[in-house]
């Protein structure tokens, strides 16, 4: 009912929210011929039918064939919601619309107090929520993982494990003597989460798996927690889809550094290596990103993927970003802030010219006159600080460190005129950059952006990390880049 308390919702039943193309037709058709106004997919995989009148109610629900009754005073579990699983899902390693169904068909001792919500999960990435959930199963390789006393309401709760390691069978079994523990101890309409906090996991242990199970479990937990670190690593492992790098292949471009998230890629000595197995969660963000193909999703064994694992580590990288790009406490003269005027303002006056009008003529480097347009220091991007003066309404340039040597009149073409930030996307941290930019797209008023790079792969990471940091700060400046080739000369021009 809402909360005008006028009209009904209505929820068909549905088998771990899966629908075929001949019951979704007959949803429709019923949608139109009782004029629902709303249909929602709930978060529970099921659809929900908004607006009903009263006066239609029972009709539709004898359309549907839906018991007027909760599902739970009459030996049935609220819901079951599963995942895909391995038939449907790629990254699966169990079947989980079967167990799913048999769950539903669950013979109990009685009516269970309350409902009772299952969450069925086809791996470890628990698209379900099974941790969330009155029991929860959790497929993995040795087996089942049957979660117990999950509450996502207004007084969250995360289960905690009964057992690991079941089959199919065990899993069942294990399932409907808690759920038959359930509906003897769940008095006054208690939900499995409020139950556990009352009588803690220990005793729904000792109750559904005996003393000798208990035991097993302890020993199991205790195995897996001692300081001896060769059992607890052969604890953690498992066979699952990890990223592989064919070194071959790779040629350090450094393109696929930004496109993990969890910053388990980095390139150490010119190539992409993998930081550490529980960093990766074998999702494969990054195969798109590498132009060589060096990059692929295999299965082997490898740690567990560690959410916990990559915040620490992401969090102790962005310390030591923090650090290395803070100003030198000594003093360091490459670290010192400085504006200064071009050596070719400098020169001697010309023919006929007082040292005056010479000081007054535009700055423009004559072709085969050597002399440096740099008018500011650092140029490093690491060691220019976002607040920097000489960037503000500055014509920036940010330019691949190899272009010095590789394109002659840089100078005279690129520098003259400009502010600079050189650096280079292959060896150093390019997370450093993109925040870097970020915050100088944001906070200074640019009047335009070159950026200046290499034909050489490694050296377009630098697109990207340029295009990542307009991306977040939306700047409206004009930006362009121009492609230097081996030889020295300008291989593209183009509008970024």
């Amino acid at each position: 009912m809402d909360q005008q308390h006028k009209t009904y919702m209505t929820l068909p039943g549905m088998h771990a929210g899966m629908l075929s193309a001949d019951e979704l037709e007959r949803l429709a058709k019923l949608a139109r011929d009782y004029k629902i106004p709303g249909i929602k997919i709930t978060s529970a995989q099921r659809i929900a039918l908004l607006g009903m009148e009263s006066e239609h109610l029972n009709a539709l629900q004898q359309d549907l064939h839906i018991d007027s009754r909760p599902p739970h005073s009459h030996k049935r579990v609220h819901y079951v919601q599963a995942c895909p699983g391995k038939t449907w899902c790629k990254y699966g390693v169990t079947e989980t619309q079967g167990i799913a169904k048999k769950i539903e068909q669950l013979e109990l001792d009685g009516p269970l107090p309350n409902k009772v919500k299952i969450g069925i999960s086809g791996c470890r990435m628990c698209c379900s929520e099974s941790w969330l959930r009155d029991i929860g199963l959790i497929g993995e390789r040795k087996g089942w993982r049957v979660i117990f006393g999950g509450n996502a309401a207004g007084r969250p709760r995360i289960g905690e494990e009964l057992a690991s390691g079941l089959s199919e069978e065990e899993a069942l079994e294990l399932i409907r003597k808690v759920l038959n523990f359930y509906t003897r101890e769940g008095r006054g309409k208690l939900r499995t989460a409020r139950l556990v906090e009352r009588i803690g996991m220990d005793a729904v242990r000792q109750a559904v798996l005996g003393p000798q199970g208990v035991q097993s479990f302890k020993s199991a937990h205790t195995k897996a927690e001692q300081g001896q670190r060769d059992n607890r690593e052969d604890y953690m492992k498992s066979v699952r889809k990890i990223i592989q790098i064919d070194e071959d292949l790779c040629d350090g471009c450094g393109l696929c550094v930004p496109d993990c998230a969890e910053g388990s890629l980095r390139i150490v000595d010119g190539k992409a290596r993998l930081v550490a197995d529980k960093l990766c969660d074998g999702l494969g963000a990054c195969l798109g990103s590498c132009p060589t193909g060096a990059l692929k999703i295999i299965e082997r064994e490898a740690d567990e993927f560690d959410e916990e694992a990559v915040e620490a580590y992401l969090a102790a990288e962005k310390q030591t970003t923090v650090a290395s790009s803070a100003t030198l406490g000594c003093g360091c003269p490459s670290s010192n802030l400085q504006t200064f005027q071009a050596m070719q303002d400098l020169r001697p006056a010309g023919p006929g010219l007082s040292l005056c009008q010479s000081a007054n003529t535009p700055n423009k480097l004559t072709p085969g006159v050597a002399g440096s347009a740099l008018t500011h220091w650092p140029v490093q991007i690491r060691l220019i600080p976002p607040t920097a003066p000489f960037l503000e309404n500055a014509d920036l340039l940010v330019a691949a460190d190899c272009t010095a040597l590789a394109y002659a009149n840089l100078h005279q073409d690129y520098i003259q005129g400009r502010t600079v930030m050189m650096g280079c996307p292959k060896f150093d941290d390019q997370e450093l950059y993109v925040e870097r930019f970020t915050e100088i797209f944001k906070t200074r008023k640019l009047k335009s952006l070159t950026i200046l790079i290499m034909e050489v792969p490694c050296c377009h990471s630098m697109l990207q990390i340029i295009k990542r940091a307009l991306d977040a700060a939306k700047p409206s400046f004009p930006v362009q880049y121009a492609v230097v080739s081996l030889q020295g000369e300008i291989q593209e021009r183009q509008s970024l």
